[in-house]
């Protein structure tokens, strides 16, 4: 692909980890590691990488395509700014240097019910084009998104809230023996 020969060879490896994460994420909700065909062609992600083709792109177009260089370059860079022990991996106090959320569009500083909707209604239309999609009432994954999280307030989620969160889950392997001694002890 045209927009694709001025990729470095040392940063292959990331780019295709990165585009391959997209389709993934996006279409394997369940992590069955399985995508049907039918789900990438509807997607539209198809469709943004074969823009990649085009010698004549505008830049706009390929700085908002996660599939270009630019894109991917710009994820690289943020991931290597975040990982100051150059691990390879982001821990609690890495993830903690984040400075703006995602998903927080109005800049509040935390995520409300509202917003949630907001991405929900996203990706409601995206499971519209899955035939016999099960889709849940947004209630009910309003309130899974909260039981998940367990943030301090109960009408919203903070950054610190998702990093607990993230922290908890990433470290949930060692905190069982944890738990375990607790629920021990308290049967004595």
């Amino acid at each position: 692909m045209q927009q694709l020969a001025q990729l470095q060879e040392t940063f292959y490896k990331f780019y295709v980890c990165t585009a391959v994460r997209k389709f993934f994420f996006f279409l394997d909700p369940l992590r069955t590691g399985k995508i049907a065909i039918p789900d990438i062609l509807c997607s539209g992600f198809l469709d943004k990488l074969l823009e990649l083709r085009e010698d004549d792109a505008d830049t706009e177009d390929l700085e908002n395509n996660w599939f270009s260089c630019q894109s991917a370059s710009k994820v690289y860079s943020r991931y290597l700014q975040l990982d100051k022990d150059h691990n390879g991996l982001l821990s609690r106090d890495e993830l903690a240097r984040v400075t703006g959320k995602i998903m927080d569009s109005d800049n509040k500083g935390y995520l409300h019910p509202g917003d949630l909707s907001y991405f929900y209604k996203g990706i409601i239309q995206m499971l519209a084009t899955r035939p016999f999609a099960d889709v849940p009432p947004f209630n009910n994954v309003q309130n899974e998104i909260f039981d998940m999280v367990k943030p301090v307030d109960s009408t919203r989620i903070t950054l610190k809230d998702l990093i607990n969160c993230f922290w908890s889950y990433e470290n949930r392997e060692s905190l069982l023996p944890q738990l375990a001694t607790k629920d021990d002890t308290s049967h004595v």
